[in-house]
C-alpha cells in the first residue's frame, strides 16, 4: 500500500479518536443505538432491523438490549454460512511480485477486491481466485475450486487513494468441482439503512492467506465519513478485499486497511485494539452506476445485472407488511405508497424513509451450507495489505559451490545417490533435471517422493552475518506471515498452506534455510533473501515447541563464526547444508504420517568453513519426534515452559548413512576426527547428545 495512503489513514484515526471513544462508551453502557447521531439513518436502520427480527419470531426487548448487540437468532449462523461460499482467496502471482488478498462475487459474473491487491489488467491476468478454501465442521478440508479472472470480458478499477476497488469478470475454472452458479454472490446496494454507528460488523476473510475465517461479534463500527467506515475487528495481511457485513449479512464496506491502535484510555493504559477501514459499499455502487452508460454494450449488461441484484433478490422473498416501529416514533396518518408488488414501502415517521425486506448474500437453493471454523489464528500484524515478493528469479545467484575457499561443494554430487527422487523443474527452466531452485544466496532441491526439500545449501557472509543476526535473529515467523509458491516447479511438488493450516495444532511452518542466514549483500539483496526463505519449498513441518527451542541448531552458525573463524581469520565465509530426516540413529526407517504426508522426525545440519587450521565441518541432528503428541491448544499455561529438544553431534559419515546423500567429499574436514582417526570418547557412527556449546569441537 502506498505511503501517502497509510499516512492519510493514520490521520483519520487520530482525527476521529474522540468520536470513536464516545461510541465505545455508549456500547459499554448498553446504549449502542444512541451512538448514531444521524436521526434519519437511525430510524431507517431501526425500522429495517426490527422488522427483520419480528419475521424471525424475536422482539426488540429480546434482541437489542445489553452491553452490546450480541443476541442474535440462530439463523444468523446459517446465513453467514451461506454468505461465505461467495468469498474467495486471491493469489496474484506475476514475474515480479506475489500478492495475497480476499474478494467476493457480487454477481455470478463479477468479482470484487481491492485495487491495491489486483492493480491493473496485467495483475488481473495473473490472478487466481480460490473458493471453498476452508475446513468443514469436522476440521476436514473442503475440495477447493479455482478460477482465473477475465479482464478482457470486464474490468473496472479505482485507485487505492480513492475507492480502492478492482471489479473484474470471473474467468475460466482451472481446478475443482464448483461452477460459479453454485458459489452464490453477495449483491451490493446504496440503500441508507444498512448500517449505523455503534453496531457490530462481521468480516469473512483469508488473513495471511490461511483458511477462510471470520471476525464476528464485538466488532464495533465507530466512525463514518463520506467514503469510509472505521471499525474495530481482527484482520491480517491477506484480509484486503474482504466483505464487511452487518448482522443481516448485507455488505456495508469493502475492507481496505488495518493497523494496531496506539490509543490510551483516561488512565493512560494502552487500548489493545485493531482499527480497520473499509470503503463504503454505497460509494462504490454509486461510482459504478454513474459510469454505467459509458461502458461498451456487453460490459453494461454485466454491470447493470450486478447493480440490480440486491433489489431483484427481494422479489424472491414473501411480501412484507408494514413493521411496528419503536414506541418513540410517531406513526403519521400519511398514506403509505408501495411499488414492486408491495415490496417497497414509503411513509413519513415523521421523516421520509424506505423499508425493504432483508437481502443478504444469495445462495442457490438445494446446494446446502455448513458452518465453518471461526477461530482464526496468529497475532495481529500492522496492516491488511498483501505482501509482495520479487518474482524475477533470473536475478537470483543461488548456492555458490566455491563459496568456502579450498573446497567445492556441488549439490548435484551430494544428491546423486538419490537422483531418481530429485524433482525436476518445469520444462521452461534451464538445467531442469538438476532440480536446483536458486534463491538469493541459497538453493533448494526438492524430494519428489516426500514433497519436502531433500537438501538446501546456504552461503553466509561472515563479515556481515553477526550484524544481521543481531537485528533479525530473534524474529520468528508467525502464523500470520505470508509464504510463497514457486512457479518454477510443479504445484504438487511441495506442500502448501492447505497442509500447514490443517495441522497447525501440532506444526509450525519451519524454515530449513533460516530466514537470517542468507540476508547479506546489498540492502535490496538482503531483503530479497529474507523473503526468499518464505517459499514453501524451504518449509518443513516442525513441532511448535521444537521450532522455538532448538538451541544448538539455531545458533551453530554464529558459534562457528565467533569461535571457529573470527578468532583465527582466514576466510569469513560459511556454507550450511541442511534437510529433513526420516530414520533413527540405527538407520531404521521411522514412519510418522499426517494424513498421507510422511513427517520428518528429525533435521540435520552441516556447517563448513575454512579456519586457521584448514577446512573444517560440523554435523548436527535435532529431533522433534518425542514432542509430536503435544497439541498447541492443550499446552495452556505450560506454553512458556522451556523444553529440552534432543540435539546430537554426529559424524559426517553417520550423516551420509542416515540421509542417503553423499557427503564423502567432506569427511576429511570433520572436526569429530583428527586426520581420519576417531577422537577419543567420540564415535564416528553413533550420535552424541549435546549439553553445552563446548561439546561442539571446532
Amino acid at each position: 500500500m502506498k505511503e501517502n495512503t497509510k499516512r492519510a489513514f493514520k490521520k483519520r484515526i487520530a482525527d476521529s479518536e474522540k468520536e470513536r471513544r464516545e461510541v465505545r462508551q455508549y456500547a459499554q453502557a448498553g446504549k449502542w443505538r444512541e451512538a448514531e447521531k444521524d436521526p434519519r439513518r437511525r430510524v431507517a436502520f431501526e425500522a429495517r432491523r426490527q422488522r427483520r427480527l419480528v419475521q424471525q419470531g424475536m422482539s426488540q426487548a429480546e434482541s437489542l438490549q445489553g452491553e452490546t448487540n450480541d443476541f442474535q437468532p440462530v439463523s444468523f449462523l446459517n446465513e453467514g454460512a451461506t454468505a461465505r461460499r461467495a468469498i474467495g482467496k486471491v493469489e496474484v502471482v506475476t514475474d515480479v511480485s506475489s500478492d495475497l488478498g480476499t474478494g467476493f462475487l457480487i454477481s455470478p459474473d463479477l468479482f470484487l477486491t481491492n485495487q491495491h491487491v489486483v492493480q491493473d489488467t496485467n495483475h488481473a491476468k495473473a490472478t487466481t481466485v480460490i473458493f471453498d478454501y476452508e475446513a468443514n465442521e469436522f476440521g476436514e478440508r473442503r475440495p477447493i475450486s479455482a478460477f482465473k479472472l477475465d479482464p478482457a470480458r470486464f474490468e473496472f478499477y479505482s485507485d487505492e487513494e480513492k475507492l480502492d476497488f478492482a471489479l473484474v469478470a470471473l474467468g475460466q475454472r482451472i481446478q475443482g468441482p464448483a461452477m460459479p452458479a453454485e458459489l452464490g454472490y453477495c449483491p451490493i446496494s446504496d440503500h441508507p439503512d444498512r448500517h449505523q454507528i455503534g453496531m457490530n460488523v462481521n468480516v469473512i476473510q483469508h488473513p495471511g492467506g490461511i483458511l477462510k475465517t471470520i471476525a464476528v461479534r464485538n466488532n464495533l463500527l465507530t466512525h463514518r465519513d463520506e467514503r469510509r467506515l472505521l471499525y474495530e475487528t481482527d484482520t491480517l495481511k491477506g484480509s484486503s478485499g474482504a466483505p464487511v457485513f452487518n448482522d443481516d449479512w448485507e455488505i456495508v464496506a469493502l475492507h481496505h486497511y488495518g493497523a494496531p491502535s496506539e490509543e490510551r484510555d483516561e488512565q493512560g493504559q494502552r487500548l489493545p485494539r485493531e482499527i480497520n477501514e473499509g470503503i463504503r459499499i454505497s460509494r462504490i455502487y454509486r461510482f459504478l452506476k454513474d459510469r454505467l452508460s459509458g461502458l461498451p454494450a456487453e460490459e453494461q449488461v454485466l454491470l447493470r445485472n450486478a447493480l440490480s441484484l440486491f433489489d431483484d433478490e427481494r422479489d424472491r422473498l414473501p411480501t412484507v407488511t408494514r413493521p411496528e416501529l419503536a414506541d418513540n416514533i410517531t406513526k403519521p396518518e400519511t398514506p403509505m405508497t408501495t411499488n414492486k408488488n408491495g415490496q417497497e414501502m414509503t411513509f413519513v415517521v415523521p421523516i421520509e424513509m424506505t423499508v425493504r425486506p432483508p437481502t443478504g448474500c444469495y445462495f442457490p437453493a438445494g446446494t446446502g451450507v455448513t458452518p465453518q471454523r471461526t477461530d482464526g489464528k496468529g497475532p495481529l500484524l500492522s496492516s491488511a495489505e498483501g505482501k509482495k515478493l520479487d518474482r524475477n528469479y533470473a536475478n537470483r545467484n543461488g548456492f555458490d559451490i566455491d563459496f568456502v575457499s579450498g573446497v567445492s561443494i556441488d549439490l548435484a554430487e551430494i544428491v546423486a545417490p538419490l537422483q531418481n527422487r530429485v524433482m525436476p523443474l518445469k520444462q521452461s527452466q534451464p538445467n531442469r533435471e538438476r532440480g536446483e531452485l536458486k534463491y538469493q544466496n541459497f538453493s533448494v532441491i526438492m524430494d519428489s517422493d516426500l514433497r519436502f526439500a531433500m537438501i538446501t545449501g546456504t552461503n553466509i557472509d561472515g563479515e556481515t552475518y553477526k550484524t544481521v543476526d543481531r537485528k533479525t535473529g530473534n524474529i520468528k515467523a508467525s502464523e500470520g506471515e505470508t509464504w510463497y509458491i514457486d512457479r518454477r516447479i510443479d504445484r504438487d511438488a511441495f506442500l502448501d498452506q492447505d497442509f500447514y493450516s490443517a495441522w497447525s495444532h501440532i506444526f509450525d511452518r519451519g524454515h530449513l534455510t533460516r530466514r537470517n542466514d542468507p540476508t547479506w549483500g546489498t540492502k535490496t539483496q538482503a531483503k530479497r533473501a529474507n523473503a526468499d526463505t518464505f517459499h514453501f519449498t524451504n518449509c518443513s513441518p516442525q513441532q511448535w515447541r521444537f521450532n522455538q527451542t532448538v538451541e544448538f541448531w539455531q545458533g551453530i552458525e554464529r558459534y562457528v563464526l565467533e569461535n571457529g573463524v573470527f578468532e583465527q581469520v582466514v576466510d569469513t565465509n560459511l556454507t550450511v547444508l541442511q534437510g529433513p530426516l526420516y530414520t533413527d540413529e540405527n538407520n531404521e526407517q521411522v514412519e510418522v504420517f499426517a494424513d498421507d504426508v510422511r513427517i520428518p522426525t528429525a533435521f540435520w545440519k552441516l556447517v563448513v568453513w575454512h579456519g586457521a587450521n584448514g577446512l573444517r565441518a560440523v554435523a548436527l541432528i535435532a529431533s522433534h519426534e518425542e514432542l509430536l503428541d503435544e497439541f498447541r491448544e492443550s499446552a495452556g499455561s505450560q506454553s512458556d515452559i522451556d523444553v529440552s529438544v534432543s540435539e546430537f553431534r554426529v559424524s559426517i559419515r553417520h550423516l551420509s548413512e542416515r540421509t542417503g546423500l553423499d557427503f564423502s567429499g567432506l569427511e576429511h574436514m570433520d572436526t569429530i576426527s583428527d586426520n581420519g582417526s576417531p577422537v577419543i570418547g567420540e564415535s564416528l557412527t553413533r550420535p552424541r547428545r549435546l549439553s553445552d556449546w563446548t561439546d561442539i569441537r571446532l
